[in-house]
């Protein structure tokens, strides 16, 4: 029932507990070199309503560098038991690991009876007080395990506090309005946890999918409940080493951006199917060089990917002698067209010597929707004799509807392993 929250600033490490039967006496099972030297502020307080409240602030070794990305390890629970949550020695030694890599961590306290109050009570102090503290309020990084994940969700996801870009969830789950398409999330799923954990997990995940968010969604079918405390195997270190360098990621900084290019703007606008946007850029190329051979291929390309043939054979017919990728998306273009004998023409020009199993797939398409199905087969055979071997695409692809009840087409499937 502890929560791990986005570490940045690491305290001295614990000793290690190897003969307790206690969970909480447990530090991580991660060891890096620089943890006994990180600096550490105790008992920091925040006001949380009409409560004083405390943190504990780990801080990089060494002289000071300015202000440092922090990590908060969300306490969705409370204090539990005899000893504060923050000062358990799991706590300790992760905010040490993460202080130790470069960044602030803060472990807290948390009333229960209002810990979602307190959670945003803690964000509010580092927002008014970071930059006295050595932190920066505006790269924060949130991390919470087990039962904290409950409030960690929410907290990031429906209402975020400011400066919040990224999160970490250990082997629990949450409930959110809404996930965010814009927080990136390393969420690492225990597989030997209980059934009911494990379902609330993957709903949360299937949400997340649903939403398109960034998350990076790892499943460690070996690892228990706790692994980053009780299990000292590989993949819980593994998993722990992950968890570092999502945060560098994330918080770390950046290298420069490359210099300003037109060409690559437009190639991240064709390869992200923003077509209009590529076009637009090609023609402003073209406007500065209307003889500019790769930007007229380029254009027809994006013509005939947009259906328009018409225009792909203008500017196709510019760039000279077409080479096999150029006539394969002009043959596709014309067979969307239904003009199925200038698709055969374009694709028998692209399907030579050792062109790629899919031009003579393509050209086996234009000739079964023009009816001729022993050419159709003999531009089967080709495909299968160059490694074409996508028996779910023969099997449902509509272009070939033709050649199915021909006995030969039972024979070409039986050439492909089973789906």
């Amino acid at each position: 029932m502890r929560s791990l929250a986005v570490v940045v600033c690491l305290a001295p490490a614990a000793a290690a507990a190897a003969d307790s039967l206690d969970i909480t006496d447990y530090p991580i099972v991660y060891t890096a070199a620089g943890t006994e030297r990180v600096a550490v502020q105790k008992d920091l307080p925040f006001a949380a309503g009409a409560r004083t409240l405390h943190f504990d602030l780990y801080l990089p070794p060494g002289p000071k560098r300015g202000l440092v990305p922090v990590v908060v390890f969300v306490n969705g629970v409370g204090d539990v038991g005899p000893r504060k949550l923050k000062d358990w020695p799991i706590y300790q030694s992760w905010a040490r690991l993460v202080a130790a890599r470069g960044y602030a961590a803060i472990t807290t306290d948390s009333d229960s009876a209002a810990l979602s109050a307190s959670a945003r009570a803690l964000f509010a102090a580092l927002a008014r007080d970071g930059a006295r503290l050595g932190i920066d309020a505006g790269r924060v990084a949130v991390w919470a395990c087990s039962a904290n994940v409950s409030q960690a969700v929410p907290l990031v996801m429906d209402d975020p506090p400011p400066g919040v870009r990224a999160a970490v969830f250990y082997y629990g789950a949450g409930p959110a309005k809404k996930m965010r398409a814009d927080l990136p999330v390393l969420h690492i799923l225990a597989g030997k946890d209980g059934p009911q954990l494990l379902e609330a997990e993957r709903r949360m995940r299937a949400d997340a999918a649903a939403a398109h968010a960034p998350w990076t969604m790892v499943e460690e079918p070996t690892l228990p409940h706790a692994f980053d405390g009780v299990d000292g195997s590989e993949a819980s270190r593994r998993a722990v080493a992950m968890t570092l360098a999502f945060l560098d990621a994330h918080l770390g900084t950046l290298p420069p951006a490359p210099p300003p290019s037109r060409e690559r703007d437009i190639i991240a606008h064709v390869y992200g199917v923003e077509l209009a946007a590529a076009v637009q850029g090609l023609e402003g190329l073209l406007a500065a060089d209307p003889k500019r051979a790769d930007a007229i291929r380029l254009m027809g390309l994006l013509k005939a990917r947009a259906g328009d043939c018409a225009g792909a054979v203008t500017w196709l017919e510019r760039v000279g002698a077409p080479d096999a990728g150029v006539l394969n998306a002009l043959g596709s273009c014309q067979l969307q067209a239904k003009r199925y004998d200038e698709a055969i023409a374009t694709f028998e020009r692209a399907n030579v010597g050792g062109a790629p199993p899919h031009f003579a797939y393509n050209l086996a398409c234009a000739h079964a929707l023009a009816g001729h199905k022993d050419a159709a087969f003999a531009a089967l055979d080709q495909a299968l004799a160059r490694g074409f071997n996508d028996r779910r695409l023969l099997e449902t692809d509509a272009d070939l509807a033709a050649l199915r009840s021909d006995p030969r087409f039972a024979r070409v499937l039986e050439r492909l392993p089973a789906r």
